[in-house]
């Protein structure tokens, strides 16, 4: 007997065949029976069919037909086999067999095919027919294909969702309204340390109880539980601490309802809070710390303003000049405890804010000796450094914090009688630098925990634990560093070493200057009297900014907002603007922008921001230079002639065109083109790169390039070099990332190799 359908009617004219009605039927008249029975066999909506004992076909009603596609002659002149309809003929084969053992079969599922290859799920219902020597076997089949795609998509959703709710690292659990867990997931479990089957269809009560197994007070968890499992409605949210592991678990309970909005039980939402417990705790921590280092100076500063205030008319001049050192030398400490402050806040995304620079390990040694000064009192600190250290490429202000960071754990652990020692060694392109104590030491077990921030490192370990070392750590990886300790240090009974790396800035050979490399001298101060526009709100800044600019000789015209400055600058343009970032309404960045628009004046703006980010942003709307607060009277001096020096520095008359390939350069109009396309520079960006035009092919030397730009003598931080080199090269180089026009001489300087022109 075939067990394929090979023999089934195929395409589109055997498929309607198949489903054509009998043409009783199709007239609407009552089909010609031989009895009652006949008649609902033939027009049930079940298929049903009929076989003799050698499992042929004997009868099939339509509905039949129509389901599997067949025609009636094929099916009972013996073309259509049963077993040829079933997925697997073996499984209708035990059908019959078991029929012919029990005589009726309920509710057995099976997999069909249609004739035209529809998979179908069928329900199977079969009886023997003993009273009929025919009719041995009849079977009722019921359709379920849709039930059970229902079933597979019900299925798949909530594998779906479980795999959601495991996936974002909470658990739920689901309360039905007798108050029986309905649900607990395996992330809920986990939490919980709890079996997950062993609740489910249990009292919600015995989850309770297994919740509060291994808290520190299981009488209040309990309790607040059942108050809270009572007031779902108002979702509360409560938390306790579990002992073994020692962790913090939350839960969120929420009302769970019907689509038609009734209620259908409750839940709860378990999460771990431990780590954001830890976070909180480091920012509290971290939160101490800085106000504990920035009340002292000014409890010194408002003492020292206070006095004198009251008694300077009575004290004679060394007097009132040693208030005043005094009241200098802490607000600078006080910056310097914001700025350190900053940098921590920026710990968490890795961004520190970082400003290199190639200097001598000597001098951050000494000033950070100076600093710790207070930590250390009488202690003698021993430096051991080799007597021509390579330079280091750093950012001093980290480094110098660093170091002070394990002065003051090693003043916390040393004896007063014994030394702290600094050593420092070159090891390949790194500078290993130590600080050892000869306090008791550290625990072995404790070690780890040195350099972590969370709180329940405990306050045990050398320093402020969790803080000032983890500090220290971030400092160092973000130098790209190793830290490392030893304790006792080799050699010794006791104390502790911990030690980091640097690393070491290139060695640049010192070859004989090309020829022609040196620049022009830059050209003499400006003759006060000219005219400076300061747009600050604050009116002590102000007068402050009036008192410093005055003295020197210069016109001062004031503005306090956006608007009344340019308003100013269309009617009388000034000489130079000196303006403050954050202003009411149209802040320092867009009033940049918008006189840029019309007008090249040069722009000085003040500004309490430190990072690179910031800084750029503030050239990139315009501004020519910049001077982070609080400053000193001679630095901001120092940039506004620098920056009102600039429009002289070349008489017109011998200002010329540069031309190379791609890049063209008109002098006497301050305009830059590529391939024929404008580039807008700002004019600090366009003085640079005329220095460069002017001298291709020649090494300019960082100390160079800073005195033509910013004014010869001027304090001036290098980073604001590196910045303006980064920006033009943005805009003149075909790749920004392999400058080709702008080559660096790393540790010296840049050389301007322009192509020769086609």
């Amino acid at each position: 007997m075939r067990n394929s359908l090979d023999f089934l009617p195929r395409g589109k004219a055997g498929y309607n065949a198949c489903m054509k009605k009998p043409a009783s039927v199709r007239r609407g008249a009552k089909p010609k029976s031989d009895s009652p029975y006949r008649d609902f066999f033939e027009l049930s909506p079940v298929a049903k069919a009929i076989l003799d004992s050698r499992g042929r076909f004997v009868l099939v009603n339509q509905a039949f037909l129509q389901r599997f596609c067949l025609d009636r002659e094929a099916v009972l002149d013996g073309s259509v086999p049963f077993e040829g309809l079933f997925e697997q003929s073996a499984f209708a084969r035990r059908l019959l067999e078991e029929l012919r053992g029990e005589h009726v079969i309920r509710r057995r599922e099976a997999r069909m095919r249609a004739a035209d290859g529809e998979r179908l799920a069928m329900l199977v219902y079969g009886r023997i027919r003993p009273q009929d020597p025919r009719y041995s076997f009849e079977f009722s089949l019921v359709n379920i294909t849709r039930h059970k795609a229902a079933e597979e998509a019900l299925r798949r959703d909530r594998a779906r969702l479980e795999s959601l709710i495991e996936s974002i690292g909470a658990g739920v659990f689901l309360v039905d309204l007798d108050g029986i867990l309905a649900d607990l997931s395996s992330s809920a479990a986990a939490l919980l340390a709890i079996p997950r089957t062993a609740l489910i269809g249990r009292p919600h009560q015995e989850l309770f109880g297994a919740i509060v197994q291994g808290t520190e007070e299981p009488e209040v968890a309990q309790h607040r539980l059942l108050l809270a499992s009572r007031s779902v409605e108002d979702r509360p949210v409560i938390d306790f601490r579990r002992n073994e592991p020692a962790r913090i678990l939350e839960i969120a309970f929420f009302p769970v309802r019907e689509p038609d909005g009734s209620p259908a039980g409750w839940g709860g939402l378990i999460r771990d809070v431990t780590d954001d417990r830890d976070r909180l705790a480091w920012k509290l921590r971290l939160l101490s710390v800085l106000t504990r280092d920035i009340r002292a100076p000014l409890a010194t500063l408002k003492g020292h303003a206070t006095a004198l205030l009251a008694n300077y008319r009575q004290w004679d001049s060394p007097m009132v000049l040693e208030f005043l050192n005094v009241i200098n030398r802490r607000t600078d400490e006080l910056v310097r405890h914001v700025d350190r402050g900053l940098a921590l806040t920026r710990l968490e995304t890795g961004n520190i804010g970082m400003n290199l620079e190639s200097i001598d390990p000597r001098e951050l040694v000494q000033q950070a000796v100076e600093r710790a000064a207070e930590s250390l009192e009488d202690r003698p600190v021993t430096v051991e450094l080799p007597e021509d250290p390579p330079h280091i490429r750093v950012d001093p202000a980290r480094i110098e914090d660093a170091l002070v960071i394990l002065l003051d754990n090693a003043a916390r652990y040393a004896p007063p009688d014994l030394p702290v020692t600094i050593r420092a060694s070159r090891e390949g392109d790194m500078l290993k630098v130590s600080v050892a104590d000869r306090g008791p030491g550290i625990p072995p077990d404790r070690r780890r925990l040195l350099f972590e921030k969370s709180p329940s490192a405990g306050t045990d370990l050398p320093g402020e634990a969790g803080i000032g070392l983890y500090v220290f750590r971030k400092f160092i990886e973000a130098h790209g560093g190793r830290i490392g300790v030893e304790s006792p240090p080799e050699g010794e009974d006791n104390g502790t070493l911990i030690s980091f790396t640097v690393p070491v800035a290139p060695a640049i050979a010192a070859g004989p200057r090309p020829e022609g490399s040196a620049l022009p001298a830059p050209p003499a101060g400006e003759e006060p009297g000219k005219r400076v526009l300061v747009i600050e709100h604050e009116a002590d800044y102000q007068a402050l900014l009036r008192s410093i600019l005055e003295a020197a000789g210069y016109q001062l015209e004031a503005a306090p907002d956006g608007p009344s400055a340019i308003d100013i600058i269309r009617t009388a343009p000034p000489d130079l603007i000196v303006m403050e970032w954050t202003l009411p309404g149209m802040d320092g960045l867009s009033v940049c922008r918008n006189i840029r628009r019309s007008s090249s004046i040069p722009i000085l703006v003040l500004t309490s921001k430190i990072s690179q980010e910031d800084l750029v942003a503030a050239l990139d709307a315009g501004a020519d230079d910049y001077v982070v607060k609080p400053f000193h009277s001679p630095e901001l001096l120092a940039r506004v002639r620098s920056l009102l020096r600039r429009g002289d520095a070349w008489p017109e008359e011998e200002l010329e065109r540069f031309e190379s390939e791609g890049l063209t350069i008109d002098f006497s109009s301050r305009q830059v083109w590529i391939s024929g396309k404008p580039v807008e520079l700002t004019p600090t960006e366009f003085d640079l790169l005329a220095i460069f035009a002017r001298h291709p092919g020649q090494v300019l030397e960082y100390d160079q390039l800073e005195d033509r730009l910013f004014g010869h003598g001027t304090v001036h931080n290098r980073q604001d070099l590196f910045i303006h080199i980064s920006r033009v090269r943005k805009k003149i180089e075909p790749d920004p990332g392999k400058p080709s026009r702008i080559q660096t001489r790393w540790g010296r300087g840049y050389v301007f190799m322009p192509k020769p022109r086609k």
